[in-house]
């Protein structure tokens, strides 16, 4: 038997990193017993990264008729609002444990979208109608405003969620994602996390690029024009052009931070600190975005120089413009 301890905090790279190894470390153990006493502290990109890994160390195992339990005492721990707190929004539910509600039975709203699974086939159920990206637009939406109020913060959000919920549906050769997010206000700040079980950037991109290494792809998949799919040869507001991920990137470099973690690394780019890579073998693709809604109002002003830097960027030394999707360029 092996007893695996939770990180005192699940909030990015640095806290999860060395939990990863340990599971990677435990997979062909007989019994784990994991001990959630240690946790004091969750934010949503922490707490939705370390629910896949999770989800992904206990459901192989099932596979290969492996035991993997939490010790119900450590649950119990009143102490860590951290705990009750994942219970509420649905982590632990996710995972298999039976503690707490299951994700999405919490309403949410005011301040917080709980853990949240999306699938494909609620919004769009019969594929040959299409509109996928509009059911995708209102969902947003909707999600947006059980976090923020203000129809600033509210487009803010909902732009955010929607390019990135985007992505995952036309990359990720998945059918269904998982998002979550909390607001602060004594901070002004909104944090925000989509996550995927999919085969990450650096497989996707490589059905038309060539990588030496993850980190590469990773890069890449932030710079503007870079997709894989092929443009539709009818011009369409929702025309894949390569841009939300460039797009939501810089955006958190400008005013917080912006995190992927996919295909083994975490690339985080934030105010003050530049780039940082870590190492972690997670599932998917967890893309992580923490902002200032301070000045919520100037967002379209910020989106449309971002987009035209972007624009100016991969048109350089082409022989066409390249220029984003209609609906890219708007909250």
């Amino acid at each position: 038997m092996m007893r695996i301890s939770f990180p005192s905090q699940l909030t990015g790279a640095a806290s999860l990193n060395g939990f990863a190894v340990t599971l990677g470390q435990a997979a062909n153990v007989e019994t784990v017993v994991l001990d959630a006493s240690p946790l004091t502290f969750a934010r949503p990109f922490g707490a939705v990264l370390c629910a896949h890994l999770l989800r992904n160390f206990v459901g192989a195992r099932r596979a290969n008729g492996l035991a993997t339990r939490v010790d119900q005492s450590t649950l119990s721990v009143r102490e860590s609002p951290a705990i009750t707190y994942l219970g509420h929004v649905g982590f632990w539910r996710f995972v298999g444990i039976k503690y707490g509600n299951a994700p999405g039975e919490a309403y949410g709203g005011a301040t917080y979208l709980p853990l949240t699974v999306i699938r494909r086939d609620e919004l769009d159920p019969d594929v040959r109608v299409g509109r996928l990206q509009d059911s995708i637009d209102r969902r947003a939406r909707k999600l947006a405003q059980l976090v923020v109020n203000d129809e600033s913060e509210v487009d803010l959000l909902a732009y955010c969620l929607r390019e990135v919920v985007r992505n995952v549906f036309e990359h990720a050769a998945i059918d269904q994602c998982s998002v979550m997010a909390q607001a602060y206000p004594s901070s002004d700040e909104v944090e925000l996390v989509v996550a995927d079980e999919g085969r990450g950037v650096h497989a996707s991109l490589s059905e038309a690029y060539s990588f030496p290494h993850a980190e590469a792809a990773v890069r890449h998949a932030l710079e503007p024009g870079v997709t894989r799919v092929a443009s539709p040869q009818e011009e369409s507001e929702w025309e894949n052009t390569g841009f939300g991920l460039y797009v939501l990137s810089e955006f958190g470099s400008m005013c917080g931070s912006f995190s992927i973690a996919t295909s083994g690394v975490i690339l985080t780019r934030a105010v003050g600190t530049g780039e940082v890579f870590t190492e972690i073998d997670a599932p998917g693709t967890a893309i992580g975005l923490k902002v200032s809604t301070a000045d919520a109002e100037y967002f379209p002003n910020r989106l449309q120089q971002i987009v035209t830097k972007g624009e100016r960027r991969a048109s350089a030394g082409s022989a066409k413009k390249v220029a984003a999707s209609k609906r890219t360029r708007v909250p």
